[in-house]
C-alpha cells in the first residue's frame, strides 16, 4: 500500500490487469473471465447495460438487494418481482414460473440481502438445468464467505460447466474494503467481454487495486472477520445498526458489529422492551402515486422516504435515456409531493409517450410509469 501511495501521481493500471489475474487465480479461472470495477455497484450496472434493453424483462425476488432492479428500470426493462417463500427464502420454482418470452435476465442474491437466507444447492441445480435458452442468470454472492451451511454452495461451478451464469463478488464485506470500492464479476470470456464493453478505463484506483491484491493474500484477516461475525450472531442473529424497509414494516434489520456493539444493542433493546414502545409504524419507502396519469402539462409524484439518506428521483424515456432529475439530495423522512412539468433538463417540452419514474434511496429502489399526452 505504501508503494502504491508513492505512485498516486500516476494513472493506475487502466484495465486492472494485475488485480484481475490475482482474482482469476483465487477462483481457478482465466483472467479474461474477470471484470473488476468500482465496487459491485459498478459491476451490477455494467451487467444491466449489457443484457437489458427496452422491452426486455428481468425476474428477481422481493425483498432482496434492489440495485439490479433499479438498473433494469433505468434501461427501460420491466422488472418482475417474485415474493419469497414462507421461510423468507428465494423461491426458485416461482422464479422459474415467472419467466416469460421477454425474460432476458434472472437476478438472484445468495445469501440473500437483507434476509441472510440461502437457497438449497440441490434446488439451484434443478433450476439451472430447467433454464430456458436465451436467459442469463446473475448471482450476487457478496456475503459468500460468511455461510457455513452444507446446503449452500457458490454458483461459480455453473460457469465452469458452461451454463449462462454471471457471479458478482465484492471486497466490501469480508475483506473490509467498502471505502476502496472494488467488486468484480466472474463469467465466461464472452459474457465478460460484453460486461466490460461499456466500462470506462481506470475505474479502480492504484490504491484500491493494491489494497485488493493485498487482501486476497491476507487469509488471517478473512478468518478473523468470519469468526467475529459468528460470535456476534451467537449474541444476536443480526447486529447493532437497525433498519426497516424492504416491504416488511413489522421487522427490523440488524447488521453484525463488534462484541461490544452487540452487547450494547441487547441492552438498548431490552430497555425498549421493558419500557414499552408505542408502535406508530416506521417511515416507509415508496413511490406511492402519480396523478394525473396520463397528464398533459404537469403531474404530481407522491413519494415516501424513511431516513436522512440521499434521495434520487429521475425521469427516463423508454429507451433508457435520462430526461430529468427531480430530486437529488436529502429529504426529511415522510411523504413528499414532487411535481414534474413535462420538461427535460434544458427546459424543453418532452415528447408525448411513456416515461419511467425511478426513485432511489440508499439500498432501496422502485419505479413506475407515467404517460405524457400532448
Amino acid at each position: 500500500m505504501q508503494q502504491a501511495a508513492n505512485q498516486a501521481h500516476r494513472y493506475p493500471d487502466w484495465f486492472s490487469s494485475t488485480l484481475e489475474n490475482s482474482i482469476a487465480g483465487l477462483h481457478n479461472v482465466n483472467a479474461n473471465q474477470i471484470c473488476a470495477g468500482a465496487g459491485a455497484t459498478e459491476i451490477i450496472r455494467l451487467v444491466a447495460d449489457a443484457f437489458l434493453h427496452s422491452g426486455d424483462e428481468m425476474v428477481t425476488a422481493t425483498p432482496t438487494y434492489s440495485q439490479m432492479g433499479y438498473e433494469a428500470a433505468a434501461n427501460a426493462a420491466t422488472v418482475v418481482h417474485v415474493p419469497l417463500d414462507q421461510n423468507y427464502v428465494i423461491d426458485l420454482e416461482r422464479i422459474m414460473d415467472a419467466v416469460g418470452p421477454k425474460t432476458k435476465l434472472i437476478s438472484l442474491v445468495n445469501p440473500n440481502n437483507p434476509l441472510a437466507t440461502v437457497f438449497h444447492k440441490a434446488d439451484m441445480e434443478v433450476f439451472m438445468n430447467s433454464l430456458p435458452g436465451g436467459i442469463v442468470v446473475v448471482l450476487d454472492e457478496a456475503y459468500h464467505q460468511y455461510i457455513h451451511s452444507p446446503e449452500y454452495e457458490s454458483c461459480i461451478r455453473y460457469i465452469n460447466e458452461g451454463f449462462p451464469m454471471i457471479v458478482i463478488r465484492t471486497f466490501s464485506k469480508v475483506y473490509g474494503l467498502a471505502g476502496a470500492r472494488i467488486g468484480y464479476s466472474i463469467a465466461s470470456s464472452g459474457y465478460t467481454s460484453m460486461i466490460a464493453s461499456s466500462q470506462n478505463i481506470a475505474m479502480v484506483s492504484t490504491l484500491a487495486q493494491a489494497a485488493a491484491i493485498a487482501a486476497l493474500g491476507d487469509v488471517e484477516h478473512v478468518n478473523n472477520t468470519v469468526t467475529l461475525n459468528d460470535q456476534a450472531k451467537v449474541i444476536l442473529e443480526g447486529g447493532y445498526q437497525v433498519r426497516v424497509g424492504w416491504g416488511m414494516p413489522q421487522h427490523i434489520r440488524v447488521s453484525t458489529g463488534t462484541i461490544e456493539e452487540m452487547n450494547g444493542f441487547i441492552s438498548a433493546l431490552s430497555e425498549c422492551l421493558r419500557q414499552g414502545v408505542k408502535y406508530s409504524g416506521p417511515p416507509t419507502f415508496g413511490l406511492n402515486d402519480i396523478y394525473p396519469n396520463p397528464f398533459s402539462t404537469r403531474c404530481t409524484i407522491k413519494i415516501s422516504t424513511f431516513n436522512n439518506e440521499r434521495v434520487m428521483l429521475s425521469i427516463y424515456d423508454v429507451t433508457g435515456r435520462k430526461v430529468q432529475t427531480l430530486v437529488n439530495g436529502v429529504l426529511a423522512p415522510g411523504v413528499h409531493d414532487i411535481t414534474w412539468d413535462g420538461k427535460d433538463f434544458l427546459g424543453r417540452r418532452a415528447a408525448a409517450g411513456i416515461y419511467i419514474i425511478n426513485l432511489l434511496q440508499g439500498e432501496f429502489a422502485t419505479s413506475n410509469r407515467v404517460t405524457l399526452v400532448r
